[in-house]
């Protein structure tokens, strides 16, 4: 028995339908066949073009997947970069903070100062503290002393005039006295400036205001009579109780109602001298000392704006005009020395000012000449003189 006829006795069911759809394509017509036959056809095209969608959708989904991974990769690489870049970054300055060869210094402030100096000098804060007031205890103790011999002074006066004089006698004798310490005779007493002058004058500004102090320094750069190549210091001095002290620089630029930032203030130590040179040009200057170059210098640059209405009267002798304080400084150099120069409207020198080479003295003046002129003497022995 074939195959075909185990299956017809398995499965008559199927034989029927097979026979009737022969007998249905029997009874077809030829047009019919053909309809039918073209309706497979554009149903498998419309299969066939499903597919290639299904495929190439497939295959786009594939293609941002693949691209969005390696855009996550690209990102992880970066982090990873950055990562890295930090941890090193970290490590560099744990190596730099480590290293004290490095010759990086720190902020100066007064609590760095005092570490310094424990450090360097081996002492304790309390040991310095003892040592402060050890110096102010015999600072109060000379301070006695002296009270002492003038009391001791004045009871002898005293004793010595008051059978003689009335006392209109009495208030002419402290007019005078006012007056000598006013005027401060230049007699046995030693002059000590930071460059060498010929000639110097004691100025008491307890009474002076910024005014009448300008003022007499202006009439002193127009009119001095000293001779020619010499220079003249004032020195300035407080009798604030009876005692004569020479005053600071901050005091001294205080007193004279200067704008300089308090940043260069307090970088300023307290010597500073003030005079007049002597040359073709009679012209002021200003020497002042400094232990911080970069940010004196910092300092110098943010004054620019009003260090002419405030230093220039003294300088050179009259009122800065408003054109030449509309001026602006540029960069010059002076014998092999930087420095900042503003110009009148005549392309002359009107003030300049310069940090020296050692880097600690800053000199402000009319004109060059006298910037030379106190180089000159910086580098020459300077010999004392006492009048």
């Amino acid at each position: 028995m074939s195959l075909d006829e185990k299956n017809q006795q398995q499965d008559p069911t199927m034989d029927i339908a097979r026979k009737r759809a022969m007998a249905q394509l029997a009874m077809e017509g030829a047009e019919r066949r053909k309809s039918r036959a073209e309706e497979e056809r554009l149903q498998k095209e419309k299969d066939l073009i499903a597919q290639r969608l299904q495929s190439d959708k497939s295959r786009k989904s594939e293609e941002a997947m693949r691209i969005e991974a390696e855009n996550l990769q690209k990102v992880r690489v970066l982090r990873e970069e950055r990562l890295g870049r930090k941890v090193e970054a970290e490590r560099i300055t744990e190596e730099i903070r480590n290293e004290t060869e490095t010759g990086l210094s720190p902020l100066r402030t007064l609590k760095y100062d005092m570490n310094r100096m424990i450090k360097s000098t081996k002492q304790s804060v309390v040991s310095m503290a003892i040592k402060e007031d050890e110096k102010r205890r015999i600072s109060e103790t000379g301070r006695i002393e002296e009270k002492k011999k003038s009391h001791l002074f004045i009871i002898m006066s005293a004793i010595l005039i008051t059978g003689g004089l009335t006392m209109l006698g009495w208030w002419g004798y402290s007019e005078y006295q006012k007056e000598r310490l006013a005027t401060v005779p230049n007699v046995a007493v030693r002059v000590d400036s930071i460059i060498f002058a010929e000639n110097y004058n004691d100025i008491v500004v307890n009474d002076e205001n910024a005014a009448t102090l300008s003022q007499r320094l202006r009439t002193e750069v127009q009119t001095n009579n000293i001779p020619i190549s010499s220079i003249l210091y004032d020195r300035f001095l407080d009798n604030t109780g009876g005692t004569l002290r020479v005053i600071t620089a901050a005091e001294w630029l205080t007193k004279l109602d200067m704008s300089a930032p308090d940043e260069l203030v307090r970088l300023l130590g307290n010597e500073f001298m003030y005079g007049v040179y002597s040359g073709a040009q009679n012209g002021g200057f200003i020497v002042l000392k400094t232990s911080y170059y970069e940010k004196a210098f910092a300092g110098m640059l943010s004054w620019e704006g009003l260090l002419v209405r405030d230093a220039y009267p003294i300088l050179g002798g009259k009122p800065a005009s408003r054109e030449l304080q509309n001026q602006r400084f540029i960069d010059v150099t002076i014998k092999n020395i930087d420095a900042r120069v503003i110009k009148d409207t005549d392309g002359l020198t009107a003030m300049v000012y310069t940090f020296l080479p050692d880097k600690t003295t800053l000199v402000l003046a009319h004109n060059e000449a006298t910037v030379l002129e106190i180089l000159t003497r910086l580098a020459t022995p300077k010999p004392q003189i006492s009048k």
